[in-house]
């Protein structure tokens, strides 16, 4: 039984056990990543909103210890499998369990990267207009829900709540390799799914009511 890159091996009996890791989830039929509408409205929402955004920070720039992190998790995958075909079984159990081991750290820096790009584009919106451009799919469903919680609130607590409606600004598309924005399909399967009444301004602009 050979161990493969996308595989790890357990620290107990490493010769015997093999844990696969999980794959990326597979597109749906209508292209957008079925894991990643999954977002419940009683779902926590782990952003954490005091990230420091006081300087600007381009795309690349917010994901740079993100890719850093993936290339050192991948090295540390492969250097276990070498060792495993070599049958050095418990130093391929160590370097794997030191590339899973990353993947908090991974989740941990793709948070604070979405919050720069999403406060970057932000900055000088009102509470009632949000751009969803550069995040990934589960994180724009994360934030929009996340401003939904917070316009509710307002609204239930304040005298004087925003009026008018939430307007989300999704991209339509144009420059993604399929043509088709994964953000707005999933934003819009999460609406439905969750009984919010929107309509759709333009290609790529929703506009929701609270």
């Amino acid at each position: 039984m050979g161990f493969k890159e996308n595989q790890l091996l357990t620290n107990s009996e490493p010769h015997r056990k093999i844990v696969s890791v999980p794959k990326k989830p597979a597109l749906s039929e209508s292209g957008v990543l079925d894991s990643f509408i999954d977002v419940e409205m009683e779902d926590d929402v782990f952003y954490n909103d005091q990230v420091n955004v006081d300087r600007q920070l381009s795309y690349e720039e917010a994901r740079k210890e993100v890719k850093t992190l993936c290339e050192i998790r991948k090295s540390y995958f492969k250097k276990a499998a070498l060792e495993y075909r070599s049958k050095r079984y418990g130093v391929a159990a160590y370097l794997s369990d030191v590339g899973h081991n990353l993947s908090d750290k991974i989740k941990e820096a793709n948070i604070i990267a979405s919050r720069y790009i999403f406060n970057n584009r932000n900055k000088n919106n009102s509470c009632m207009l949000m751009d969803l451009h550069g995040l990934h799919v589960k994180e724009a469903l994360l934030f929009v829900k996340e401003r939904i919680l917070f316009l509710k609130n307002v609204k239930r607590r304040s005298e004087d709540p925003p009026k008018g409606f939430l307007k989300i600004i999704t991209g339509s598309g144009r420059h993604s390799s399929t043509g088709i924005s994964k953000v707005k399909k999933a934003l819009e399967i999460f609406l439905k799914k969750n009984n919010f009444s929107y309509r759709k301004l333009t290609d790529g602009t929703l506009e929701l009511k609270i």
